[in-house]
């Protein structure tokens, strides 16, 4: 099956999984130290772990549109792309263009504090899709470059940090921790995050979005140390699989960082380790498409590309999917992660678009 065939077949499942409200539903799974295959189930149908259907979340969602945004504009992708654009924009805080994990009717919502990682991720998609006034994005620049540590890194949350030296705009957001000073206590206590978190993903996602900037140099210097220590499964709390890292981070090697080349040369050799050693086979669905969008992002040659490419090709299902696998995670001891075979697929149609429309090929 050819490049155009195998994606109009994926855009018509990601249309079918799409919600009218422009939400892309996904797979939760639960469990004590969750396995990769987490969101899959037994020959027998047993599930490894406790797994419902999602249908709170606005990360995935956001994921997702930020993988099919690549697609040359088309009838089919047009109309998801257009129910995302209208989702997202509907679940912003009105005042200050930031998010949250969760939509408003889901329990922890209130609790929940709006992210750094979705509001770079949703500001970089309407950005590319046209839909972020200029008004609306310095005043979420603005809200963003409060969230700094002391050592140049951005904070993973937009929280009350217990310093009373926050700027008004801070304050206004914090509003919601103070109405419900014990329930925001509870929440702090039960999950695997602490309010001044600083994670590697996440400053990767705001350099990316953000480009060089006053202060950038102590982000690359920090992500260029935590890199060369070769540890990327220790690199953030919610993204706990080294080809995750790679995806995002490929990404700042059109942005030119000097400081990143070692990086990103040490990436590129265990990528092209592992096509030369004939794993592919052994790889998910995901994994072989988070890696194929990463060695195109770093300028691999086509010949490395390809096996990936073939592999998807064969591997997509009869549905015109491929198969769900965990993308992101609660915490470092993974005890919920989500994924959803749309959220697989729409990575895959970045694979094959990126791979066509770099190599002419389709």
């Amino acid at each position: 099956m050819g490049i155009d065939l195998a994606v109009k077949k994926a855009l018509q499942f990601i249309k079918s999984e799409q919600q009218e409200s422009g939400i892309f539903f996904s797979v939760a799974g639960e469990s004590l130290n969750c396995t990769n295959e987490l969101l899959e189930d037994f020959s027998d149908g047993e599930s490894k772990a406790w797994t419902y259907l999602d249908q709170y979340s606005v990360f995935p969602t956001l994921l997702i549109g930020n993988a099919l945004k690549h697609i040359k504009s088309g009838n089919e992708s047009e109309v998801v792309l257009s129910r995302i654009d209208d989702f997202l924009l509907r679940e912003r805080h009105k005042l200050f263009w930031v998010w949250n994990h969760f939509v408003p009717n889901h329990r922890l919502y209130k609790m929940n504090p709006y992210d750094i990682d979705s509001t770079v991720v949703a500001l970089d998609y309407l950005q590319d899709r046209g839909k972020l006034p200029p008004k609306s994005k310095q005043r979420a620049l603005n809200l963003l470059m409060d969230q700094i540590n002391e050592h140049g890194l951005f904070f993973t949350f937009y929280t009350f940090r217990g310093s009373l030296n926050c700027s008004c705009r801070s304050w206004i957001l914090f509003l919601r921790e103070l109405r419900a000073p014990l329930s925001t206590r509870v929440f702090w206590k039960i999950v695997e995050a602490d309010r001044r978190d600083v994670d590697g993903v996440v400053n990767i996602n705001v350099l990316h979005y953000l480009g060089r900037f006053a202060g950038s140099d102590k982000v690359i210097k920090y992500l260029r140390q935590k890199l060369m220590e070769g540890n990327e499964l220790q690199f953030d709390k919610w993204y706990k699989t080294t080809s995750v890292v790679y995806y995002f981070g490929s990404r700042l090697n059109h942005q030119k960082y000097a400081e990143l080349e070692v990086v990103f040369l040490r990436w590129k050799e265990e990528l092209i380790r592992m096509v030369r050693s004939q794993e592919l086979s052994q790889l998910h669905d995901l994994d072989l498409a988070l890696m194929a969008v990463s060695m195109i992002n770093l300028d691999l040659d086509q010949k490395y590309v390809s096996p990936c490419i073939e592999r998807l090709l064969e591997v997509q299902q009869s549905t015109g999917n491929w198969k769900k696998k965990a993308f992101y995670f609660g915490g470092p001891k993974k005890i919920m992660g989500w994924g959803s075979d749309a959220l697989t697929t729409a990575v895959c149609i970045e694979a094959l678009t990126k791979y066509g429309n770099k190599f002419g090929i389709n």
